[in-house]
């Protein structure tokens, strides 16, 4: 029963959602967390751990959006989630109490990717375009990200590009919703 009522709700006022938006979601999921495995499995190949453990939620902040896809499948998915008490404010609301995730299988793209080594262009000081290398702050003195190749980094931008894509086609906008802002709905 509260599935229906917090889909329904979902629903009319997020507009209406094509059964064919979990097909995709799910499939865009698999392949980002194969593409994540992948990267992984590279960067530990130079001798650095690239996976976040249980209960390590630093990255897990509060003041997150998604999409109304990503929305959409949590809303779907955990709807019993959406009716109890959201983690207090400054750390993700879906935590629970020993720092797991509680819509884990659901998570969103951004969660899926934060962890590994990220790599993407901006501008030097002078203004000319260079590429930026990131990684957790937990594990930045693991490894000199200068030594790996691009196999051992993730593209946010490509992800959250076909993203934004999905969002237009099924939802005819890109819309950010607070994380947050799913419970009680």
């Amino acid at each position: 029963m509260a599935k229906e009522t917090v889909s329904r709700e979902f629903k009319e006022q997020n507009g209406f959602v094509p059964e064919k938006i979990a097909k995709t979601m799910a499939l865009f999921y698999e392949q980002v967390d194969a593409l994540a495995a992948k990267v992984e499995e590279n960067f530990e190949a130079h001798g650095a751990c690239a996976r976040c453990r249980p209960g390590c939620c630093a990255c897990c902040i509060d003041d997150l959006t998604i999409t109304q896809a990503e929305a959409a499948v949590i809303a779907e998915q955990y709807p019993n989630v959406l009716n109890e008490a959201p983690h207090a404010p400054g750390m993700c609301a879906f935590l629970d109490d020993d720092g797991l995730c509680r819509i884990y299988r659901a998570r969103p793209i951004k969660c899926r990717t934060f962890g590994l080594a990220h790599r993407w262009q901006d501008e030097d000081e002078s203004g000319e375009a260079c590429e930026m290398r990131g990684i957790c702050e937990l594990r930045q003195d693991d490894v000199d990200l200068e030594t790996c190749d691009a196999s051992c980094f993730i593209a946010p931008l490509v992800m959250d590009m076909r993203l934004g894509m999905m969002e237009k086609l099924t939802f005819g906008e890109e819309k950010r919703i607070a994380l947050r802002s799913l419970f009680g709905k």
